[in-house]
C-alpha cells in the first residue's frame, strides 16, 4: 500500500482490519517483534493497533501513530 492508498481509506474502512508489523513497533512500555499480528482500532495520525494477546500470558499492547509502511494488510479487501 502506498501513501495515497492509505490517505484515501477512511479510518472506517480501518477499524477492525487485521495487519502484521513489517518492523520491530514499540511504545513506552514494550516492543514488539516484526510479525506481530494486531488489529486497527482507528485511522488518526498513522494507525492505532492492538496486538493479539501473548499465548503465555494474555497481554495486549496498544501503539499509536504506526506510519502505514510499518505494516502489511492480512485482512480486508486489499489483502
Amino acid at each position: 500500500m502506498d501513501a495515497t492508498q492509505f490517505k484515501n481509506k477512511t479510518d472506517k474502512w480501518w477499524k477492525g482490519k487485521k495487519v502484521k508489523s513489517l518492523v520491530e513497533i514499540q511504545n513506552g512500555w514494550a516492543t514488539l517483534p516484526a510479525g506481530t499480528i494486531f488489529t486497527v482500532k482507528r485511522k488518526w495520525a498513522g494507525l492505532e493497533l492492538i496486538s493479539d494477546p501473548c499465548d503465555h500470558c494474555g497481554l495486549k499492547v496498544s501503539i499509536t501513530k504506526v506510519p502505514y509502511d510499518y505494516i502489511e494488510l492480512i485482512d480486508g479487501d486489499d489483502a
